[in-house]
């Protein structure tokens, strides 16, 4: 019969999770009082910071160096370890915090202008946190996630690492489920792209001199595309300009 025993339980690496979110977010408020100007002038690339911080206390905590566990693990008496129970190494440890965290904070992220990239980009990366997830629940097995699968590690208990682990086979439903929808978004967004015509190229110029005001972060155009149904078909199409500032820059200057 097969055993698994030492592997954490559901709600221990959820308790676990909640205590580094909340140790992280202390973190980040400390940062903001004394940093806030610096962050408004960043702007949007500040998430950056976040990320960083976020990856290196992932790392180094859950790598040999953490001995495995971060705050909210320590708390919960878990670790992170390899297929032969050893701690892992920075290097497994990183790849696997980049994994977990990236698309948390990239997933809104502006990379480019290119609508069709930013839309897949968007859906990937949504794709991995909902996979991530739907992994983390129904993997009953090992517990294992789309981290924790790609860098073949586990989340195990302390106290019981005398036991060795014998695990039941990963169901791979999840992973082809979690697939097929990534492609079929990836699909309907390029088809949607290409076939319609959005009014984009109108507002370049109006964009690129709103992007050049003083306070302004980023702006953007977008289409927009109703249709209402009553005794004939009738569709209203608007255009949106998106601006994100700062300040508010001043009108004569548009």
């Amino acid at each position: 019969m097969n055993k698994n025993h030492n592997i954490a339980k559901f709600w221990t690496r959820v308790w676990a999770l909640l205590i580094d979110s909340i140790a992280l977010g202390i973190v980040g408020l400390i940062f903001g009082l004394f940093l806030e100007d610096q962050f408004v002038r960043m702007g949007t690339n500040g998430i950056f910071v976040g990320l960083i911080i976020t990856l290196l206390y992932f790392t180094l905590a859950n790598s040999k160096i953490g001995e495995g566990s971060t705050l909210g693990k320590k708390g919960m008496k878990i670790q992170v370890v390899d297929q032969g129970e050893s701690w892992i190494s920075v290097k497994m440890s990183f790849l696997r915090s980049l994994i977990l965290v990236g698309p948390y904070f990239l997933v809104n992220y502006a990379f480019t202008q290119i609508e069709v990239v930013e839309s897949i980009k968007t859906i990937i990366l949504a794709m991995m946190l909902i996979g991530i997830i739907m992994l983390y629940v129904f993997n009953k097995g090992t517990r294992q996630s789309l981290h924790d699968l790609i860098l073949n590690t586990y989340v195990v208990e302390e106290k019981k690492l005398e036991n060795s682990i014998e695990l039941r086979e990963n169901k791979k439903t999840v992973i082809y489920v979690t697939g097929v929808l990534t492609i079929l978004l990836i699909g309907f967004t390029l088809y949607n792209a290409f076939t319609s015509n959005l009014a984009q190229e109108q507002f370049i110029s109006t964009t690129s001199r709103i992007n050049e005001l003083e306070g302004v972060i980023k702006s953007g155009a977008s289409k927009n595309t109703t249709t209402f149904y009553s005794n004939e078909e009738s569709t209203t199409v608007s255009y949106s300009l998106l601006i994100w500032v700062t300040k508010l820059p001043h009108v004569e200057s548009i």
